[in-house]
């Protein structure tokens, strides 16, 4: 998505040829590499007529499924147009939470008719809990996240005056964390257009994130490591070759302990995920060969020294995924640690300014 942005509009029909040239004008104006048109109203012959006249050049598929390919990334896009029947839409909800994927990461765009929150409607009625009970149903499977949209939260009106203006969050992005691994500089906007009902989502590539030089972080899981404290000592009690006040003294003293810590943490503690992935796995060798020979004391002494080592490792995984997620609680298993580097990931995105606005309006991303 480096040099073309993806869209997703409902542009409520395209049968007249004025309306045509005006989403074309949209899809020039955004650059838009991959669209999605949402409730066309256009079919057949017509269709084919519309793309060969207004998008020369362009693929173009009509309610297929679509495995695209970006700077060499796959990913799988699934659009959604969702019924307006309540009873209808348990249908896309089944069929979304059994979707087999080629591939890991997943977009999922479009407009849902769906409610997911109270807050996703304003004006008229009131939304009901039978309105978001299916769409919470499957969201709270896990599979994907709802991305985070900069622009108007609403996405579709009514277009009426008055007290009869009604708002609603009809459009939406989902992705799940194969899609964060690969695609976490892509940011999705909104905004209103004249031709629809609908604003139209945009996803577009906002660069190479540059996180800069990282600021210093002290570690909680140093303590727990047995040179931790020599190291301390030994650095702070070296004489000073500066001289001056006592406060003086302790912030060079400090500046100078920053600088060891961050030695230490590179050359002695390492990398913190890979150790603790490799003593598991020799734990868990270490079991398997005791299995096959119990009564062998030299595989029972390695045995209980493998796990040792582990649960050492496994301390300081688990203070390094609390002080990086910032949740205080944390059990250790595959699926805690999965979470906590999906969260992590969560963190990192919604952390980063990707885009601003302008006292005048404007939004700026370079």
């Amino acid at each position: 998505m480096e040099n073309y942005n993806l869209m997703s509009w409902n542009v409520r029909g395209i049968n007249k040829k004025n309306k045509q040239m005006l989403v074309l004008d949209v899809c020039r104006m955004n650059k838009i590499g991959i669209g999605a048109l949402l409730e066309r109203k256009i079919k057949g012959d017509k269709l084919k007529e519309f793309m060969e006249t207004s998008f020369l050049g362009w693929n173009y598929y009509n309610s297929m499924r679509v495995r695209f390919c970006i700077t060499g990334q796959e990913f799988c896009l699934t659009v959604v147009y969702g019924s307006n029947q309540l009873e209808t839409r348990k249908e896309l909800w089944f069929e979304l939470a059994n979707l087999p994927l080629p591939v890991k990461p997943w977009l999922i765009v479009g407009d849902f008719n769906a409610m997911f929150d109270p807050n996703d409607r304003k004006g008229g009625r009131s939304v009901t809990k039978k309105e978001i009970v299916d769409a919470r149903n499957w969201l709270d499977l896990g599979l994907v996240e709802e991305m985070k949209i900069m622009g108007s939260f609403y996405t579709w009106s009514n277009n009426q005056d008055g007290v009869n203006r009604i708002y609603s969050k009809l459009d939406r992005i989902f992705c799940n964390e194969g899609w964060l691994d690969v695609f976490l500089t892509v940011t999705a906007t909104t905004h209103w257009e004249v031709t629809s009902d609908h604003s139209v989502i945009l996803l577009k590539q906002t660069g190479i994130l540059k996180e800069g030089i990282s600021p210093f972080r002290f570690y909680n899981m140093w303590i727990a490591h047995p040179q931790f404290r020599v190291t301390v000592l030994t650095n702070w009690n070296k004489t000073l070759r500066t001289k001056g006040r006592d406060l003086d003294q302790i912030s060079w003293k400090l500046l100078r302990l920053k600088h060891e810590l961050k030695k230490f943490n590179w050359r002695i503690v390492g990398d913190v995920v890979r150790k603790y992935e490799d003593s598991k796995a020799d734990y868990q060798k270490t079991k398997s060969n005791l299995f096959n020979d119990p009564q062998n004391q030299s595989l029972c002494s390695a045995e209980r020294a493998s796990f040792l080592r582990f649960k050492r490792q496994e301390k300081i995984y688990g203070s390094f995924l609390r002080q990086k997620s910032k949740i205080d609680w944390l059990q250790f298993g595959d699926e805690n640690s999965s979470y906590f580097h999906a969260h992590m990931k969560q963190r990192k995105k919604a952390n980063r300014i990707a885009s601003y606005v302008t006292e005048d309006g404007r939004v700026e991303d370079n």
